[in-house]
């Protein structure tokens, strides 16, 4: 058994733009838990279940996801290397690359484990995707990947374990 989402992911998604290039995805994967919210931040936490092995060593797992388009993979440190199974990086670059709250627009999402469940949890204050879209690329698909990581085996950072890609969806603009 591999692991999965515990969301439902609709077929598309609204993307408005806001200032300093912060494009926020709404209502992702649905609408907040009170109802739909006309503005600021509409959507809920992305669950993952993990699957049964890494589920019984989640303590020392990380998690974090990113958005890509459908069918590409992300980069890896040197920017040409895929980040794939097997993909070893250091906590530095993790933690550069990790979302915070000064820093909104970095590349992967932070997620949050829960031991009992043997489940992460990824909210982030919004549901920020920079991809440049184009009137010859509004057809293109997209997916949020997870990417699960463990301690290498030489102790020399983190080894991707696992990858794990939404339903892919559409986006489309609110400028339209």
């Amino acid at each position: 058994m591999s692991s999965f989402f515990l969301n439902a992911f609709k077929p598309s998604y609204l993307r408005n733009n806001r200032r300093g290039g912060q494009k926020n995805i709404r209502c992702f994967p649905t609408c907040a838990e009170e109802g739909h919210k006309c503005s600021g931040f509409c959507g809920r936490t992305v669950h993952i279940q993990l699957s049964a092995g890494n589920g019984e060593r989640q303590g020392t797992l990380h998690a974090v996801a990113e958005f890509l388009q459908a069918g590409t993979d992300g980069l890896a440190v040197d920017a040409t290397a895929k980040l794939a199974v097997g993909t070893v990086v250091t906590k530095a670059f993790l933690d550069a690359n990790t979302r915070v709250k000064e820093d909104p627009l970095r590349r992967f999402i932070g997620g949050a484990p829960n031991a009992e469940k043997g489940t992460f949890g990824f909210r982030p204050s919004c549901w920020h995707y920079s991809w440049r879209s184009n009137k010859h690329c509004t057809n293109k698909k997209h997916s949020l990947r997870v990417y699960v990581f463990a301690t290498a085996s030489n102790g020399s950072g983190f080894e991707c374990v696992e990858t794990i890609d939404s339903l892919p969806f559409s986006l489309f603009s609110s400028k339209q």
